[in-house]
């Protein structure tokens, strides 16, 4: 109800010089004994959105990245573009430098340090830019709860998987349902499988900061698939009666509504 109504009087309050009491919580939460390394804290702070600058430039991965597009360039016949690709690329690399660093040396040192700690582990936030340091044995204590009873399997369905996906989508192309931009990014080349990681709830100590798992399909077999799927449903629900763009058109809409004392809304 308080949100409810927030959203309903935020135009107002945009003309009001009403002061409102913000609420923040840290940016590094300790669910360990031990008390965190001062140098750690100070990186840790800079959140999760922090890209370190490389001491290096990795010239072979980027001439890797280059050369996939280039060969597909010269497989479409457009070997004049991608020799001027790779030109491009090697005049950039000749003249690269690195560029300054963005963290002090004690920074550097304690990311190491983090990394090599095989007792501490660093979650992120479920919701917010923040993390949160714990103890890798009560990290996965946390992830084993959410999980419930699970099966251990001796081999990886990944590749059956993908044959299978890979038969279906041959039938579907010999008779000519995909374009072939479409089926060069549905086909299942080299699928890994889904990748699976947690994100703690910093905002719910009363439960003792329970885990949220995330699962990562990106490069799966089906990832494709689930990817030119979005694309032919994303325009139809828009159409859709039920479907609300966002918090404030839900606000809008149920002014409108008519509801009993004996309704509840789910």
């Amino acid at each position: 109800m308080k949100k409810f109504k927030d959203l309903q009087t935020r135009s107002q309050r945009k003309n009001t010089d009403k002061v409102r009491t913000h609420y923040v919580k840290n940016a590094v939460l300790n669910l360990c004994d031990s008390p965190i390394p001062q140098k750690h804290e100070s990186v840790l702070n800079m959140g999760p959105n922090l890209v370190p600058t490389d001491s290096r430039i990795p010239y072979m991965d980027i001439i890797s990245t280059t050369e996939c597009p280039s060969l597909k360039l010269e497989y479409n016949g457009n070997v004049e573009n991608a020799q001027t690709l790779r030109k491009d690329v090697l005049s950039a690399l000749k003249t690269a430098k690195t560029l300054r660093s963005n963290l002090t040396y004690d920074q550097r040192l304690a990311i190491k340090e983090m990394k090599n700690d095989t007792n501490i582990s660093i979650y992120p936030f479920d919701k917010g830019t923040g993390f949160v340091r714990i103890n890798k044995c009560e990290a996965l204590q946390k992830i084993e709860e959410q999980l419930g009873t699970a099966k251990i399997i001796e081999t990886d369905p990944t590749n059956t998987i993908a044959t299978s996906i890979r038969a279906e989508l041959c039938k579907l192309n010999k008779k000519r349902r995909f374009t072939k931009t479409e089926y060069q990014n549905i086909y299942p080349s080299d699928p890994v499988p889904p990748r699976m990681y947690g994100a703690i709830k910093a905002h719910k100590p009363e439960k003792n900061y329970p885990m949220r798992i995330i699962v990562s399909t990106i490069g799966t077999a089906t990832y494709g698939i689930s990817e030119y799927l979005v694309k032919l449903t994303q325009p139809l629900l828009n159409k859709n009666k039920t479907h609300l763009k966002n918090e404030t058109e839900f606000v809008n809409d149920a002014k409108n509504w008519t509801i009993s004392p004996t309704e509840v809304q789910v």
